[in-house]
């Protein structure tokens, strides 16, 4: 895995993404995550999706009621790595501590002339770890 002439790019394209969603900064997060892409998850039993100007929102929402939390820190490990050319598939988990729950997250990435993009996300919530 890590000995792909492309795991230290993709990795480093996962932790701009993360920088971009601790202090939840949209251009940051627009670097990576396409402007076409979708998140999607399961809440209340139902498949829900967000495009990335979702964070944005977040952000102002969060500034506008007191919860912003700039001290928020992010942890991220890559459980998985696959590549094939221009396209990679990478299982990440993810946490925040101001999240209530830790997440398992599956990015599909492409690599363009600037660099890998997120082009999909999925995510799973998990229990909360103790770090």
């Amino acid at each position: 895995m890590k000995s792909d002439e492309e795991y230290a790019p993709i990795r480093q394209s996962i932790a701009t993404f993360v920088e971009g969603l601790r202090i939840l900064d949209y251009p940051t997060i627009s670097k990576i995550f396409h402007q076409d892409a979708l998140s999607f998850g399961v809440h209340a039993g139902s498949i829900s999706f967000v495009r990335r100007e979702h964070w944005k929102a977040m952000r102002e929402r969060e500034l506008a009621d007191g919860t912003y939390d700039p001290e928020n820190q992010a942890w991220f490990e890559i459980l998985s790595f696959i590549r094939y050319g221009n396209a990679a598939s990478v299982i990440v988990e993810l946490a925040f501590t101001t999240d209530p729950v830790d997440y398992i997250d599956l990015y599909h990435m492409l690599k363009t002339d600037d660099g890998w993009k997120i082009v999909n996300k999925i995510y799973h919530h998990i229990e909360k770890k103790k770090r």
